[in-house]
């Protein structure tokens, strides 16, 4: 009988042994062997090998530290800019300071003119003007007016929009001086004038617009003493059309979130470009886009439609990879837009104007998607003026504008997840973009109220039609 109990106790522990050996060679070679998913996607069937080796927090850790050393390095850059626009042949600088406020004191900013044949912030409290959801303004003593009557003297800023402005010489007169005189819109037509009202007050110009400026506009230039632009050499220009806010509270495992977030993006989005366009009166951004098409998934939407002059068999046989969806129903704004936003890796954010610092919301609404942008114009260096991450968009002077070398490099991105995730690691840094009007309306008005508060240097401008011209091809 002890026998038999030994002979049962000693085969219970060899096939615990056994079970422990086999669970250890699951552990071994189960786990760890890659997991392989196809995905069918729309333009190509690629087989991606899945493991969780990407989710490194040590790496995610220092790609984290370079990108923010590239941050501060570039917001350096933009406070060095800053402190030199006044220094251009564009302005005239005097050795008299301006007599700056003290915190307590209010400064009163009066809309002289209509923004775009409107009042612009009129109905508006100074608390939604300077500040939004997101963004708290580092000022609060400014307040803002619309009552002419009342504050044309004791208003410390006065803001002339350009576009009204200039609209009311084009549509009602033919002599720039006939119009100057009579128009109600510049209430004083000296710099004597002007300065007999109140000597410190500070006159305004507000254009985003790359549009060409009368030149005509030049004789009056100083009377005016800020410019409030997408310029970057302008006194106000940041958040002209979006902008960024750091990720101030950050965890591990926040980090191992986003980058689990990229991955899936890589592997469920589209391997092609997305294009809303309207306007196809860029000849440049057209040819560029149809030579992508020969080599590259294109897809548009929008009211410009590039394979309209063209017949069905030679849109196969020139631009095979062309596809346009000018029939679909997908406005701006609409859960339509942002589907596709969300669907595809590409977006071409190829401005119709090529200005110096003219970057408008195609690059923010498509960073703020997570896409990797194409930019072709104006040169890489105006995306970066404004922190945009250098790795975070595709600019074809990268590739010399080679459009077949750029399409080359899109295709090793679409096969490799490290290509992919250097262009979206900058979302470590950055919370998201911003490129809502309720958003950055109320951050450049805050850099006004910041400015009114701390820049002492009294300036005008010397040619301030000029100034809006210059670095402006078409």
């Amino acid at each position: 009988m002890p026998f038999r109990i030994r002979n049962f106790w000693s085969k219970f522990l060899s096939c615990c042994v056994l079970f422990a050996l086999f669970a250890t060679f699951l552990l071994k070679f189960g786990i760890d062997t890659k997991q392989v998913r196809e995905f069918e996607l729309s333009e190509a069937k690629i087989v991606y090998s899945i493991n969780k080796s990407y989710l490194d927090i040590n790496k995610i850790l220092d790609d984290k530290i370079n990108d923010l050393d590239e941050i501060k390095l570039s917001q350096l850059k933009i406070n060095e800019q800053i402190e030199t626009n006044t220094f251009s042949v564009y302005k005239e600088v005097y050795s008299l300071e301006r007599n700056l406020k003290k915190s307590n004191e209010k400064y009163m900013i009066l809309e002289y003119t209509n923004v775009f044949f409107a009042p612009k912030f009129c109905s508006k409290s100074s608390e939604e003007i300077f500040n939004s959801q997101i963004e708290k303004c580092e000022f609060n003593n400014c307040e803002y007016t619309c009552d002419k009557l009342k504050f044309l003297s004791s208003a410390d800023a006065l803001i002339f929009h350009q576009r009204d402005v200039e609209a009311e010489f084009e549509l009602k007169y033919n002599n720039f001086d006939e119009w100057f005189h009579r128009t109600l819109q510049i209430p004083f037509k000296t710099p004597e004038e002007k300065l007999k009202n109140n000597p410190e007050q500070i006159w305004i110009l507000w254009n985003d617009e790359a549009t060409k400026i009368n030149s005509a506009f030049n004789s009056i230039s100083k009377l005016f003493n800020w410019t409030l632009s997408f310029k970057t050499d302008a006194e106000i220009f940041e958040g002209s059309y979006g902008f960024f806010l750091p990720n101030k509270h950050i965890s591990e495992s926040d980090l191992i979130r986003y980058k689990e977030e990229i991955h899936e993006n890589f592997v469920k989005r589209e391997n092609a470009i997305l294009w809303f366009v309207s306007n196809c009166k860029s000849k440049l951004r057209s040819r560029v886009a149809l030579e992508i098409s020969q080599y590259y998934p294109l897809h548009i939407y929008g009211k410009c439609d590039l394979s309209k002059d063209f017949t069905e068999s030679e849109i196969k046989a020139k631009y095979p990879y062309l596809k346009v969806f000018s029939n679909e129903k997908c406005s701006r704004d609409s859960e339509c837009e942002l589907e596709k936003f969300q669907s595809y890796k590409y977006y071409l954010a190829f401005e119709n104007t090529n200005c110096t610092d003219y970057v408008t919301e195609k690059i923010w609404k498509s960073l703020n998607k997570h896409m990797i942008p194409i930019a072709l114009q104006p040169n890489r260096q105006s995306y970066q003026s404004f922190s945009i991450p250098s790795k975070s968009f595709i600019h074809l002077e990268d590739y010399d504008f080679n459009v077949r070398q750029l399409t080359n490099h899109l295709n090793s991105i679409n096969q490799d997840f490290s290509l992919y995730y250097k262009y979206l690691k900058w979302t470590y840094v950055y919370l998201k973009t911003h490129n809502d009007g309720k958003e950055t309306e109320p951050h450049r008005m805050c850099q006004l109220c910041k400015k009114l508060n701390t820049f002492k240097k009294r300036i005008s401008y010397k040619r301030i039609a000029d100034f809006f011209n210059d670095r402006c091809l078409s």
